[in-house]
């Protein structure tokens, strides 16, 4: 695997998949995470309600994009 640091939002950052946190207990994302969920029309905030193991450690929830924004896929941890 190969990683990559670069200045901007990550909304906009053509890659395999972007990672973004979510802290437990949140319902409704901040920062860089909230900038990602409203790229996707919510869909970080829907899914919160259904993540059942949301919380585990080294959970992580892949989300697919849909051309919403350039990355492939979205990877959410906790």
């Amino acid at each position: 695997m190969k990683g990559t640091v670069q200045q901007g939002s990550i909304a906009n950052i053509g890659c395999d998949a972007i990672l973004v946190n979510l802290f437990l207990g949140v319902t409704h994302p901040g920062g860089a995470t909230a900038s990602v969920d409203k790229a996707l029309d919510g869909l970080i905030t829907r899914t919160i309600p259904k993540w059942k193991n949301r919380g585990e450690l080294g959970e992580i929830l892949s989300l697919p994009t849909i051309g919403k924004v350039p990355a492939k896929e979205v990877m959410v941890t906790v």
